[in-house]
């Protein structure tokens, strides 16, 4: 059974990653993004560039991060 708080700390982090992704989709000077990490994987952080040195497309990335939120949010509300 999954307590109130964990419901609770899923859906802010969702929707962390829902406007995170938007943010990435309404930048214009964000044309590619490369993902990273910290603190041995437990941070991503997404770099925009302005040209296509990224490792994927801007839209691709955006939407991904978004759709992945929205799992999160989903997963961590339906669950009992």
């Amino acid at each position: 059974m999954v307590s109130h708080m964990g419901r609770i700390i899923g859906a802010i982090l969702g929707l962390v990653a829902i406007v995170n992704g938007l943010g990435i989709l309404v930048d214009d000077a964000c044309n590619s993004v490369s993902f990273g990490g910290q603190g041995g994987g437990r941070v991503i952080a997404a770099t925009c560039f302005s040209d296509s040195s990224g490792a994927l497309p801007g839209a691709v990335a955006g939407l991904g991060m978004a759709a992945l939120g929205a799992a999160v949010i989903y997963v961590s509300v339906k669950r009992r």
